[in-house]
């Protein structure tokens, strides 16, 4: 089994990262259950109460007999393949006999998310991954514009790389966007944060009715499912609006998303656990949600320099003056 590691946020969080059941037989005999665990912590579901804290010798669970008990594992720090444990051990208390001592215990492997980049989408799209931002090394940025007046290529799309810790094959992974606040501004002309317009939006841009960019068919949060080497990947679509900028978060279960928004105002474009505003979604994992670099629209003026040139020969300056005393019709 596997599950996502705990990370700064987990207490506003914690929820059915993994389970287990315990269900056992202990033949008439009643007694206690006490859990022990590595690298993870353990909870029992029906009280939220954690098993695993001091003193460890603690009875966990007192007058157990047998029944079905639900238990919640979280992830404390990423392992290698089955490097985490959950053991529980039944000691019968009605009597002296201890022969009906028992315990079982499952292996578990505990992953993050490692990192969430930008790469170019496919042939003919922006080079984002060589293209940095100008003003911040680890920001991107996109010209999803046309390169000339034929160009009918679309170049408004990015393509999302997440990066598991461990490396881990066939684990799905969800993804959401986020219009982050605009760096450059906080107050009217740039950044207004118009009335009806959510607060953490205020891109001007949209892409299927929404300011904050879009997934391919409108999914939201979007499923990928990493491959050999622990990666998985999924299209971003960006506004033509120049100065919009997004950032898209990975995370190990989809309904962490509804304690994640953009900060605003803030100068870094950050986003943030809305549970506390001191929880930053950092771009660095492992971690159970991590976020890419922000990634902001760019697009080329293009300006056509006409001139004229200073008329040469004795000709053409004979004509000009001839032309120069022609009388010019009356425009109305």
């Amino acid at each position: 089994a596997s599950l996502p590691p705990r990370d700064p946020a987990s207490r506003f969080r914690r929820g059915p990262l993994a389970s287990a059941i315990i269900n056992g037989t202990t033949r008439g005999q009643q007694g206690d259950l006490k859990i022990t665990a590595s690298n993870v912590k353990v909870y029992r579901k029906s009280t939220g109460n954690e098993l695993t804290g001091n003193p460890p010798d603690a009875a966990d669970i007192t007058g157990y007999q047998g029944s079905e008990i639900d238990l919640l594992i979280e992830g404390i720090s990423k392992t290698s393949s089955g490097g985490a444990s959950v053991t529980a051990k039944f000691e019968p208390t009605n009597g002296a006999d201890k022969s009906g001592i028992s315990k079982d215990t499952i292996h578990l492997t505990v992953y993050g998310i490692e990192s969430v980049t930008w790469k170019k989408a496919k042939s003919g799209s922006p080079d984002i991954g060589s293209d940095q931002h100008p003003t911040d090394s680890l920001d991107k940025r996109i010209f999803p514009g046309a390169t000339s007046a034929d160009d009918s290529t679309d170049r408004s799309t990015a393509m999302v790389v997440v990066e598991l810790t461990p490396a881990l094959y066939g684990i799905d992974v969800y993804l959401d966007y986020y219009d982050i606040d605009d760096p450059t501004a906080k107050d009217l002309p740039l950044d207004d944060d118009p009335s009806g317009v959510q607060p953490d939006k205020d891109n001007r841009g949209f892409v299927d009715g929404e300011t904050d960019g879009g997934f391919p068919n409108g999914n939201e949060p979007l499923t990928v499912t990493t491959g050999r080497h622990g990666k998985a990947k999924g299209e971003f679509s960006v506004a033509m609006q120049p100065g919009d900028n997004y950032r898209v978060v990975a995370a190990t279960t989809a309904s962490q998303f509804n304690k994640i928004s953009a900060l605003h105002p803030d100068s870094g474009g950050r986003v943030f656990h809305q549970d506390d505003s001191s929880l930053e979604v950092t771009e660095s994992g492992p971690a159970a949600a991590v976020t890419s670099p922000a990634l902001t629209v760019w697009r080329k003026l293009r300006l056509e320099i006409d001139s004229m040139a200073r008329s040469r020969g004795t000709s053409g300056a004979s004509k000009l003056r001839k032309q120069q005393t022609t009388p010019m019709a009356r425009v109305p």
